[in-house]
Formats: structure tokens, C-alpha cells, sequence
């Protein structure tokens, strides 16, 4: 509770934790401002990058994978143009192909058939094979391309112990330009993948990459589980945009071939109608964004830290001149005005400390002043106690006199007495006249006292009331009240309070009061009576 009596707040936190708080918060959300779009971008850019790697190794597989089929093919027209191999003797036949296979180390099997699809001859790099094991082929979709005018024919992929195969085949013609046979190389598209493409691009560093042919079946990867299995990847999002022959480009992210997220592009071998897969792992991909982002919680961590430590050091710096400025309004408040404050900082809060200081000193002051004029003030007050007392003595004594005055008892013959009665009569002036009227009977040894209320205005319960106790207390002395002079307002006043008046003996007047009083005494009013009586009374007044 404050000294007003109000209940005092209770203080949560200070201001320097406040002001450490707000500082550490500040410099905690400049930083995640700064982290934050520093790693939208690098994430962005990362990812912009990887794409285009991707694209960039996607099109060079593609340019080594044609530039080879069209190299094999180049060849092997420049192979059967220079010679007629229909026209040679099996042997020669067989000693030329040997030659055109050692000349192409990924082309493992050559073989040349006439127009019926029967094979001639037949040769790998490791072996001949006899007459008995040549065989009919008959004429499959690449015989029928040739044999129909194409320059050359692909074959779909064939998978074998050894990996997968491809067949190239193109037509043997004589001078004349007629078709006499086909001859088919059989080229190993797996050898060509580790060969040509993962040593020279070296995509299985960190990402990888895979060909798959139009039904959305592995052919070549760096996994041969795979490819011997003919693992289906047709559900990839990749190789779903392959097939539906959508132009190359990016896929986004989704679940790749190795069950992991990845990003992923594809794109298509134009002289094969391959697809091309190339995907990075996003682990792999974002590794340097989540080192920057571990570096960037640390960072955070240590920045609210250092921020906290230099927001408590800066917050006390300034809260302490407050706290002190604090504890000499407490000290002004409690009355030591001529508290000293002692700030020395040389800024805002020094002024502020210097207005307390004058504000202080001009309130000492004036309560010094106000004490000065409080002092005098009492003494005039005393002063006018004391005449106010004196007046007030004087007003009651003039007060009693005028009471005692208004309620007179005149002696106007020998036992009868008179007391005139003028204004209004309250409780007190009756009890007034009750005392007078008692000690004028028992001075003047009244027998008769009449009471005049000629000079009553009106009389209320209050006064009829204090007639018949007085009344009743001259009656124990021995005397006889009358009551002379009621007007007829008076009257009809003691009629309507209900006041029963008939132990009082009225009469009109004063001079008919006074005849009555003489006739109980049994006196007669005479001139010469009248004379005494006032003789009489002037020496009692001489007297007084």
C-alpha cells in the first residue's frame, strides 16, 4: 500500500531486463532477417545450380551416347561400302569382321545375314562361331528398317548375363546400289556406361544418373542389380515425363531411384530415343545450405548471447542514474527536500537530475514560506480567538441581561405584582421567566402576579405550557397567576393546541387584572391609595 492508501502495482521485470531483452530480440531478428534471406537465396541459387549441373551432364551423356552409336554406325558403312562381304567366301568374311571388332572394343558380337535373315556369319571378340550355330532371325523390326531403304536401324535393348545389348544394323550393297544382305553389330551398352560416361563425367560422385528405354525400363546405370533385374522406374516422375514425351527439363523433387529425396531432370538421346535421368541427392545437394544453417543457429546462439551481455551492460549504464533519480523523489516525497542527487553523465538524464534538483530547492522554499505564513496565521488566529472569546463573553453577559430584563417583575401595589411579557417565548427565555417570576413572588410576598402578554405575538405549545407550570409553581407559594392582555390571535392558538388553561385566571387587560388582584386582597382602588402605592414603589426602586 502507498502512503495515499492505493494499492502499489508489483513490478514484473526490471527495466535494464527489459531493455537486455529488447536488445537481444532486435539483434536475434536482424540476424534471422539477414540468415533467413541469405539462405532463401543460397537454397534458390543452390538449387538453380544443381539443376543446371544436371542439365549440362544430362547433355553431355546424351552427345557421348550419340556421337558413339553414330561413330559405330559411320564405320560400319564405311565397312560394308569398301567391300562386297556378300561376294567373299566365308572365311574372308569372318576374318573381316574380326577386324572391324577389334577396332570397336564396346562392340562385342558382328554378324552379317542375307535378305532371308539368315546369318552368313557370325563372330564376338572372344570367339567364331560354326555353321551349325549360325540361325535364321528372320525379319525382325530393325531387318524390315533396313531392308526398307533406312540408312541404318536400332534394335530394341537386349538383356543378358553380360549386361545389356543393342543391335546396329546396316545394309551391304553392291555397285549398284542393290541391298544384298544386313550386317548387324551387336554394341554393349553397359561397358559404354562405365567407359565413356561414369569415368569421364564421374556422375557418381555425390549424384548419379540412368538410361532407360521408352517403356520406362533401366538399361544402364551404376547399379547392374538393377539393370540386370530390369528394374520398371516408369512411376518416376522423370521417366513419366520422358514417356510422355515432354520436353526436357526439370522434374523438382521427389523420391528417386534410391529411395531417398532428390532432384532430377531428364532428357532424351535423339539418335537411340533413350531416355536420360539425372538425379542428386537432397542431402547431398543442400550438405553446404545445412552447414550454413547449423553456422547460422550457433551464430544466433552466440549473438543472443553477446547481445544479452551488452543490452544487461548498456541497460545498467542508463537504469542506474534512473534508479537513483527514483530514490530521490522517494526522498522529496518522504519531505527531505535538500536531498542531494549526484549524476554526473553528461546527457539527457543529468538534465533531468538537475530539474529534480531546482524542483527540490524551489519546493524547499515555498515550504518554508508556507511554514512562515502558517506561523503568522496561527498567531492572528489565536488573536482572533482570543477577541472572538471576548465578544462572545460579552454577548452572552449582555444576552443574560437582556433576558433577565425582558422578563421583569414590577410591584404595582402592596402583594401584587406584574411582569410584562414581550416577543417571542421559547424554552429557554420560559425557564428564564419561570425563575424570575418564582424570585419576584417570594421577594415581593406576592399574592397576586399577572402576567401581561399584551406584547406576545403568538403563542405556541411551548409557552402555554410554561404559563401552567409557572401557574402550578406560584400555586405551591402560595400566589395567584393571572393571565391579562390575550389577543384574539392567541386565543384561537391555545384553542387549536388543545392546552388546557382552566387553572389560569384571564382577563382582558391589565387594568382588569389589577382591579381583580385588589379585590381578592379586599382593597379598593382609590385616588388616594394610588398615591401611596406609587410612593411606595418609587422608594423601592430608589432602592435597586
Amino acid at each position: 500500500m502507498t502512503p495515499g492508501g492505493k494499492t502499489r502495482r508489483i513490478r514484473r521485470r526490471s527495466l535494464a531486463t527489459r531493455l537486455a531483452w529488447l536488445f537481444g530480440t532486435m539483434m536475434v531478428v536482424i540476424l534471422l532477417l539477414v540468415g533467413g534471406t541469405n539462405l532463401v537465396t543460397g537454397y534458390r541459387g543452390r538449387q538453380q545450380e544443381i539443376i543446371r549441373g544436371q542439365q549440362a551432364q544430362a547433355a553431355q551423356v546424351a552427345t557421348i551416347i550419340d556421337l558413339e552409336v553414330e561413330r559405330v554406325v559411320e564405320e560400319m558403312r564405311i565397312f560394308v561400302h569398301s567391300q562386297d562381304l556378300m561376294a567373299m567366301s566365308v572365311a574372308d568374311t569372318i576374318l573381316n569382321l574380326q577386324r572391324f571388332l577389334k577396332n570397336f572394343a564396346l562392340c562385342d558380337e558382328a554378324a552379317l545375314l542375307d535378305t532371308n535373315g539368315r546369318e552368313r556369319a557370325r563372330v564376338t571378340q572372344q570367339r567364331i562361331y560354326s555353321p551349325d550355330e549360325l540361325i535364321i532371325r528372320g525379319y525382325p523390326d530393325y531387318m524390315q528398317a533396313v531392308l526398307g531403304g533406312a540408312p541404318y536401324a536400332i534394335s530394341g535393348v537386349r538383356w543378358s548375363e553380360g549386361g545389356t545389348k543393342v543391335l546396329i544394323a546396316v545394309p551391304t550393297r553392291t555397285l549398284a546400289k542393290d541391298i544384298t544382305g544386313v550386317l548387324v553389330v551387336q554394341l554393349d551398352v553397359g561397358r559404354l556406361w562405365d567407359e565413356r560416361i561414369i569415368s569421364r563425367l564421374g556422375i557418381g560422385r555425390g549424384g548419379y544418373a540412368y538410361l532407360v528405354n521408352p517403356n520406362g525400363a533401366i538399361i544402364a546405370c551404376d547399379d547392374r542389380a538393377l539393370t540386370a533385374t530390369r528394374t520398371d522406374v516408369s512411376t518416376l516422375p522423370p521417366v513419366t515425363a520422358f514417356r510422355r514425351g515432354q520436353a526436357e527439363g526439370a522434374v523438382g523433387r521427389y523420391v528417386g531411384l534410391k529411395g531417398v529425396p532428390v532432384i532430377g531432370i531428364q532428357t532424351t538421346v535423339p539418335s537411340t530415343g533413350w531416355g536420360i535421368v539425372v538425379e542428386t541427392p537432397v542431402a547431398l545437394a543442400f550438405a553446404d545450405i545445412r552447414r550454413m544453417t547449423a553456422w547460422l543457429v550457433t551464430l544466433l546462439g552466440v549473438a543472443l548471447l553477446v547481445s544479452i551481455a551488452l543490452g544487461t551492460l548498456f541497460s545498467r549504464r542508463l537504469v542506474r542514474p534512473l534508479q537513483e533519480l527514483r530514490r530521490a523523489a522517494m526522498e522529496i516525497g518522504e519531505g527531505r527536500l535538500d536531498y542531494a542527487i549526484e549524476i554526473r553523465t553528461g546527457d539527457e538524464v543529468e538534465d533531468l537530475a538537475e530539474a529534480f534538483t531546482q524542483m527540490a530547492r524551489r519546493l524547499k522554499e515555498s515550504y518554508d514560506e508556507i511554514e512562515g505564513w502558517g506561523r503568522e496565521l496561527e498567531v492572528k488566529v489565536a488573536e482572533r480567538t482570543q477577541e472572538l472569546a471576548t465578544a462572545v463573553e460579552t454577548q452572552a453577559r449582555l444576552l443574560e441581561t437582556i433576558r433577565r430584563m425582558s422578563t421583569p417583575v414590577v410591584p404595582v401595589y402592596e402583594g401584587i405584582v406584574v411582569m410584562p411579557l414581550v416577543g417571542l417565548i421559547d424554552a429557554k427565555r420560559a425557564q428564564t421567566m419561570t425563575h424570575s417570576l418564582l424570585a419576584g413572588i417570594e421577594r415581593h410576598r406576592t399574592r397576586v402576579a399577572l402576567l401581561d402578554v399584551t406584547g406576545v405575538p403568538t403563542l405556541d405549545e411551548t409557552a402555554a405550557r410554561c404559563f401552567v407550570h409557572m401557574t402550578r409553581a406560584a400555586r405551591l407559594l402560595g400566589t395567584e397567576v393571572v393571565l391579562v392582555g390575550i389577543t384574539p390571535q392567541v386565543a384561537r392558538t391555545l384553542e387549536a393546541l388543545g392546552i388546557d388553561l382552566a387553572t389560569l385566571m384571564t382577563r382582558t387587560n391589565l387594568q382588569s387584572g389589577i382591579e381583580y388582584a385588589l379585590r381578592r386582597m379586599g382593597r379598593r382602588v382609590t385616588v388616594e391609595s394610588q398615591k401611596r402605592e406609587r410612593h411606595r414603589v418609587g422608594k423601592i426602586a430608589a432602592k435597586r
